[in-house]
């Protein structure tokens, strides 16, 4: 649930930016293929590429992770 929560979140993220997927890329400083295992919901990103994703979308990791926390709370039945 995790993995593809965040994967839906980088995505909307991403484009709310107006950015291609190589567009992140660039300005994460990651690999095409990546971001699309990324956002295909293949991988996790690690703490490291949290803050290069965040920095490639102008925002802040707490931004990109807060919606799914929020979610894996409310299915813990703590939120």
């Amino acid at each position: 649930m995790i993995q593809e929560e965040f994967s839906l979140v980088l995505r909307q993220k991403r484009a709310a930016k107006g950015l291609t997927q190589q567009g992140l890329a660039e300005a994460s400083d990651l690999s095409l293929r990546y971001i699309q295992e990324l956002e295909a919901g293949e991988k996790q990103p690690t703490l490291k590429t949290l803050f290069f994703l965040a920095l490639g979308l102008d925002t802040t990791p707490q931004q990109l992770i807060a919606q799914v926390w929020k979610k894996w709370r409310k299915e813990q039945g703590t939120g």
